[in-house]
């Protein structure tokens, strides 16, 4: 926990010895402490995992396989076929459901993994009449949204909402937003940064020179203390009808 009983990152899974006792499975008892170190059975060693679990690392995920990697996941099980993993892209469409309307939107998300954490994505194309960007996501109640769409100027405006409660707008408020300069057709990289109760979020046009649209936006609304559940937040790639 970064601060009491707030975390962003959900429940952790230990392996533990068991052994049994009157037909009772026994792993720790009284004021015992879950072990860092546990002595391993006598059992093969297991080849490593493609994509690192633990400690510090990096992953990125080209979309060059023909199908999601199995770490990605969806709030509720798709009923439509509203994504493809194609060529190195992954193309979502817009199903009609936002965010935080309790169904199912079209979002593809990945745990957070570390209380200090950086999650990139690149759009190359963006629907005609919808919003697409990347979101931290912790249920339809608590999330921020990063999303570009098209304005009537036939440029494009890039917004900043948060949801922080279910009293709040169906899919958040608007908190900040900005015009973007240059062709509409070209890619726009978008960022969110966690640093364990905060976040910041910006934008690049290079991957490389980045300008922030908010920093320091309360994560208290992501951890499980505030928004229920246990399961920790989503970094999440969307799209959804504009408003």
């Amino acid at each position: 926990p970064y601060e009491g009983d707030h975390y962003n990152t959900g429940r952790e899974t230990f392996l533990m010895p068991v052994r049994w006792e009157n037909g009772w499975p026994i792993i720790i008892q009284g004021e015992e402490k879950v072990g860092y170190i546990q002595s391993r059975p006598a059992l093969p060693m297991s080849e490593p995992s493609e994509t690192p679990m633990s400690g510090n690392f990096e992953v990125v995920d080209d979309f060059e396989t023909g199908s999601l990697p199995f770490y990605w996941m969806t709030p509720r099980i798709p009923k439509t076929d509203w994504y493809e993993v194609d060529a190195g892209k992954l193309i979502l469409q817009d199903n009609g459901a936002g965010l935080g309307e309790g169904l199912q939107p079209s979002m593809i998300g990945r745990r957070q993994q570390h209380l200090n954490a950086v999650a990139t994505t690149k759009i190359d194309q963006l629907p005609t009449e919808a919003e697409a960007g990347l979101t931290i996501f912790q249920n339809d109640n608590h999330f921020y949204a990063l999303g570009v769409v098209h304005n009537d100027e036939g440029g494009t405006t890039l917004r900043l909402r948060r949801k922080a409660g279910a009293d709040d707008t169906v899919n958040g408020e608007i908190i900040a937003e900005t015009n973007l300069q240059g062709d509409p057709a070209s890619p726009l990289y978008l960022r969110i940064e966690a640093k364990a109760d905060l976040y910041d979020v910006s934008f690049s046009r290079d991957n490389n020179s980045w300008t922030a649209i908010e920093t320091d936006l309360d994560g208290k609304i992501l951890s499980t203390r505030t928004a229920g559940g246990f399961v920790g937040a989503l970094f999440g790639l969307y799209v959804q009808p504009t408003e």
